[in-house]
């Protein structure tokens, strides 16, 4: 933003008027190309997450999964009815796994033939059937001792296989190519064909491509899912346990999976589809009858039930759960994208096969979810509420309690069955340094889940200690250093700003002193519990004075720090003795010799002449009406007005001096935007207020430094020019100056 110019001579029409009218056209057409930018503190916030949801963040564990790296391709899993196991079948490594689920961890495996694909448990939970790809038999394990109890030789390599009574087993032929083939009823003892199952309602249906099985709760219907033609197939058993076809459905996608409702009312197709049906797709077990969807979603990859509730993951890293109203109850998330899964009798973990190829993974997700809502990291509460919120999949959550353990100890909670929500207060403060909160999910007396994350109570804020400065000093920066001591230290910020603190706790930055004055630097130090320690700077910012010094006029000003001097200079064609200039504001002088006797109101009757001259200037008007002072010693009147020529309305300053002794008469004028107030008036004040009248007859010989070669550019004139006397004067040029006289120059004091 540039500053409004006076230009002229106190005695001359040519001088005075002209000068400050085009002084503020420069500071209001200005105003618009060249705003000023003012700058805030910086604002330090906490970068810590009290009160906020995390779920499962990096740095924090996932408390309802446990991931057992396998690193194959793992193509089935079924859940031991009596025991708290699982097995899954690892079609890489020729073997079944098992998995203890109390424990999280992977027990003994069984080695069987080459790419086991299906398993199959009987109804009393004593036999594990294990079905191959890539050999041509069925393996019996024994569950008591985990050994193989026989091999059940077959004619066809296997798709899947299901046990509808202890002594027969229904095994689905693998057919890659499609050619069509029929389920097989084996006899459990020794693998020898009981029936081929029709693959429709007519003599020689086949069913085509490979298929997955699943039997209804009391074992009395079988449903068939093709993974390439989208028939969904149900079979129900007979009186001497052989199997009838009974209707079929067919869906525009593939099955991927396949579920049973406990009570055996509906049947659930996970389905991979490219148009038609969205979501997980119902059936009812009775007809095969479409009953609606679940989600909306084209692809879902697995499914199982547990009670009224569904578990499904469509396609993604995540298990969704669904009530009977078909709404959401929430999702649990694996590690990476599901592929088989299957929940546990009594609904506490789901088993999950995650990942993809040969580098899948067994995951044991929770089926209750524990948001924790904090606090985690640090705190300064010393007793804080902890508080977060249990999310169930399969059970009801009036069916649900929740309890907070602080350090292995119980503190007392509220839990709100309608919600989940949980809140607990510890008793008594809790120590500075290191604890473990867990929430627990509980149902029955039995823990559904656990979430646990670790707190740290820090109740002393850093210790800051900050380094000496000076109380003044002479350049526009301080360099500002200490030390801020924490283990937990957060961040240092010096006057609003961040700045970089190293190992040790040191810190050191410059911070910029933009004008004279005085300074309050303050200092804040934080650790991520929110502590907070303060400190404080003052300094002053004095810089060496810078005077300009005109000889010829009988005067010199002291040049603001930071601002210009061009002396003997002109603004718009008329002469000024010193033009000052900085931060779009100005101040000059215009001398002429004067007959006065130097008395006030010699002084306030000029002054009171140019104020009438500038009366026609656009919006002209007194803000501050004409007042007496001395300045120098000498009397002078002041006043100031406004004018607004170009839509930004200008503050100017007009000051008339005069001297008895010299016979002259000075006008110092400063200008400045009206938006500037009041800084821009005190530095002018005090600037006006420096003026000093040289004594007469001396002629003053001091070491100086010259401050020139800067124009300013100025607007075009846009008033009359206004003289003190109405007979203009000329001035002699700077060569033909007095004797006594020396050119104008800029000094400092002591130089």
């Amino acid at each position: 933003m540039r500053g409004s110019r006076f230009t002229g001579g106190i005695v001359r029409v040519s001088a005075w008027v002209v000068a400050i009218a085009l002084l503020s056209v420069s500071v209001g057409s200005a105003a618009h190309d060249e705003p000023l930018t003012r700058g805030s503190p910086a604002d330090l916030r906490s970068a810590g997450r009290m009160g906020a949801i995390s779920r499962g963040s990096d740095d924090l564990p996932r408390p309802w999964s446990a991931v057992l790296p396998v690193g194959a391709d793992l193509s089935d899993v079924v859940i031991d009815p009596v025991r708290p196991r699982a097995y899954v079948a690892d079609r890489t490594n020729a073997r079944v796994l098992t998995v203890d689920l109390g424990s999280a961890a992977l027990g003994p495996s069984v080695s069987v033939g080459q790419e086991p694909v299906a398993l199959a448990i009987d109804p009393a939970g004593k036999t594990l059937y294990v079905a191959h790809a890539g050999d041509q038999f069925v393996a019996a394990v024994n569950l008591t001792t985990l050994l193989i109890a026989r091999f059940l030789p077959t004619t066809f390599f296997a798709s899947d296989i299901v046990a509808p009574t202890a002594d027969t087993l229904v095994v689905t032929v693998r057919d890659d190519a499609r050619s069509g083939t029929n389920p097989y009823l084996l006899n459990a003892s020794d693998g020898t064909v009981q029936q081929a199952l029709p693959g429709g309602p007519n003599p020689g249906d086949l069913v085509y491509g490979n298929t997955i099985a699943v039997l209804s709760p009391n074992r009395q219907q079988m449903f068939l899912g093709s993974l390439s033609d989208g028939f969904v197939r149900k079979y129900v058993r007979l009186a001497n346990d052989t199997w009838d076809w009974a209707t079929a459905f067919g869906l525009p996608g593939t099955s991927r999976d396949l579920a049973v409702s406990p009570a055996g009312t509906y049947v659930y197709v996970a389905e991979l589809v490219a148009t038609g049906f969205e979501g997980l797709v119902i059936l009812t077990a009775a007809d095969l009858a479409y009953a609606g969807l679940i989600g909306n979603d084209r692809c879902v990859q697995a499914v199982d039930v547990f009670d009224a509730s569904v578990v499904a993951s469509h396609c993604t890293v995540t298990v969704t759960g669904w009530n009977a109203a078909g709404q959401s109850t929430g999702s649990v998330p694996a590690s990476d994208l599901i592929e088989h899964m299957r929940i546990s009798p009594e609904g506490r973990t789901i088993v999950v096969v995650s990942g993809s190829g040969a580098s899948q993974n067994i995951e044991l997700l929770a089926t209750t979810e524990i948001w924790f809502f904090g606090p985690s990291g640090s705190t300064r509460n010393p007793r804080p509420e902890f508080s977060g919120q249990l999310r169930p999949l399969v059970f009801p959550l009036a069916e649900v309690t929740a309890t907070i353990v602080v350090d292995q100890a119980a503190i007392p909670v509220t839990y709100d069955g309608g919600t989940g929500f949980v809140r607990g207060t510890p008793s008594a403060d809790l120590a500075d340094g290191d604890h473990n909160v867990s929430v627990l999910a509980w149902r029955s007396g039995e823990v559904l889940a656990t979430s646990t994350w670790p707190l740290t109570v820090d109740t002393n804020p850093p210790a800051l200690t900050l380094d000496p400065v000076p109380l003044q000093v002479d350049v526009p920066t301080v360099t500002i250093s200490g030390e801020a001591i924490d283990p937990f230290l957060a961040g240092v910020n010096v006057s609003g700003v961040p700045v970089t603190v190293n190992a040790n706790g040191h810190f050191s930055t410059v911070v910029p002193l933009p004008v004279p004055g005085p300074y309050t630097i303050p200092v804040v130090a934080r650790d991520t519990a929110g502590n907070v320690a303060s400190g404080e700077v003052t300094v002053e910012f004095v810089p060496p004075e810078v005077w300009f010094l005109h000889p010829a006029k009988h005067f010199r000003i002291r040049v603001p720090y930071g601002w210009t001097a061009e002396g003997n200079t002109t603004v718009g064609g008329a002469d000024v003795d010193v033009l000052l200039e900085g931060a779009g504001r100005s101040v000059f002088v215009a001398g002429e010799p004067a007959s006065v006797r130097g008395t006030a109101a010699e002084a306030h009757g000029l002054a009171q002449t140019t104020l009438d001259d500038l009366s026609a200037l656009p919006n002209f008007r007194i803000v501050e009406p004409l007042a007496d002072l001395t300045i120098s010693g000498h009397p002078a009147a002041r006043a100031a007005f406004r004018t607004m020529p170009t839509g930004i309305e200008v503050h100017q300053i007009l000051v008339v001096l005069v001297s008895g002794e010299w016979q002259f008469a000075w006008a110092i004028v400063a200008t400045m935007a009206a938006s500037d107030l009041p800084d821009a008036a005190s530095l002018a004040d005090a600037t006006i207020q420096s003026f000093h009248v040289l004594p007469n007859g001396s002629s003053p010989v001091l070491s100086v430094i010259v401050i020139g070669g800067i124009v300013a550019v100025i607007a075009f004139a846009t008033a009359a020019l206004v003289l003190f006397t109405r007979r203009r004067r000329k001035r002699p040029p700077a060569t033909e100056a007095p004797p006594e006289s020396a050119p104008p120059t800029a000094e400092r004091p002591g130089l």
